[in-house]
């Protein structure tokens, strides 16, 4: 069986009636489980123009923000010795989770407005909220501003690029995605 690309298998599905609902699960799994190309299936669905923008929006954080849910709640309950690597000493592990506690406590706002936009997948920074036992209601909030960012920026991507934008994808993704990201920092740093 030949391997599909995920534009391909985006494009396809863009043109399916179940598109939306594979983009809702992608969002959902993006936020709890491992790295999905949801923003692919985004701008597909966005281009082909068969729902409506408000409505793909509208899932896409509903699903993102339920996944991030989920991840939160596989940190809080399975939690350190399910997760953590083998053989990891406990020493090693307490001391680890303390300091993903501090720059939780310190940065969680920061942290997740900024997750969308950095190469760490998603699951990574809800299963560690839960881990470290973030406050779950900022945890919800800021996780939402940040896919709210995130998937601003996509959007807005879409609409400049339009349907050009599959064929330079990656390029301008990537350094709308990283102006971005420098212009948040900078903004915190001199705020």
């Amino acid at each position: 069986m030949e391997a599909i690309s995920a534009e391909v298998w985006s494009h396809r599905l863009a043109r399916h009636r179940t598109g939306p609902v594979f983009l809702a699960v992608l969002a959902i799994v993006e936020g709890a489980f491992f790295p999905a190309p949801t923003e692919v299936l985004f701008v597909a669905l966005w281009l082909a123009g068969n729902q409506s923008r408000p409505f793909l929006l509208s899932l896409t954080l509903g699903g993102s923000a339920a996944g991030g849910a989920l991840g939160y709640a596989v940190g809080v309950n399975f939690g350190e010795e399910t997760l953590l690597p083998p053989g990891l000493s406990t020493t090693v592990a307490a001391g680890w989770l303390s300091t993903v506690r501090d720059l939780y406590a310190e940065n969680l706002l920061l942290a997740l407005a900024t997750s969308g936009f950095t190469p760490i997948p998603y699951f990574v920074y809800s299963i560690s909220a839960g881990l470290s036992r973030a406050p779950f209601p900022e945890f919800l909030a800021y996780s939402f501003l940040g896919r709210v960012l995130k998937y601003s920026v996509v959007s807005l991507i879409a609409i400049i690029a339009g349907r050009s934008l599959p064929t330079r994808w990656r390029l301008i993704l990537s350094a709308g995605l990283m102006i971005f990201t420098g212009l948040v920092l900078l903004g915190y740093l001199f705020a």
